[in-house]
């Protein structure tokens, strides 16, 4: 699992509209090629890497995951994390459904809308939103679950057929199931006490 951290807001008292972004073309594209690279690298040794996508980083919006999917090569497989990207704005079912092929794992969380609007509207940052109950467990927010579940299992058996009929690479998708809020509540404690 790889996420980009380099200037993230993530744990910043910042509000997530001043997340960090890549304004030009070639600034995509440089970043592109040296996730190209690196994933090829690591897979050369056995390992994939599952880029995830997240709230406050570069990578956060549905557009964003797009951008990023269509500028690097397979070698670079998603993490696709049903919360994080209904929280930036995205329809989870519609975003696993147009990436399917690249998903190797996926973090299960759901979000509230109502706390994500207010999160929005008081321009609360990342850790205040999660403080705040923005994730929760699956089944109690907005995320379709079922059709998520549904669309992996979809997946899953067509990999199997592949594989069975030779012609497949034996990739298998790993599921995460995350309790989001106390998770996030823990990490927050932890930096708070290192910080002293």
């Amino acid at each position: 699992m790889y996420g980009e951290i380099a200037d993230s807001i993530q744990g910043a008292p910042q509000p997530l509209y001043q997340r960090p972004r890549f304004f030009s073309d070639a600034q995509w594209r440089q970043y592109a090629d040296k996730l190209d690279r690196f994933a090829e690298f690591t897979l050369s040794r056995g390992v994939r890497v599952a880029y995830h996508h997240h709230m406050g980083a570069y990578v956060e919006t549905p557009a964003n995951v797009d951008r990023l999917m269509a500028l690097t090569n397979d070698a670079v497989e998603l993490l696709f994390d049903a919360g994080h990207i209904t929280f930036a704005g995205g329809d989870a079912l519609g975003m696993l459904q147009k990436h399917i092929a690249r998903v190797c794992h996926v973090h299960c969380k759901d979000v509230r809308p109502d706390i994500v609007k207010l999160a929005r509207n008081r321009n609360w940052s990342f850790l205040d939103a999660v403080i705040n109950g923005a994730f929760t467990v699956p089944g109690d927010g907005a995320v379709d679950y079922p059709g998520i579940i549904a669309c992996l299992g979809e997946a899953r058996l067509r990999r199997l057929a592949r594989r069975r009929s030779g012609t497949g690479s034996g990739d298998r998708t790993e599921l995460c199931v995350c309790r989001p809020r106390l998770s996030h509540l823990a990490c927050a404690r932890r930096r708070n006490i290192q910080r002293g």
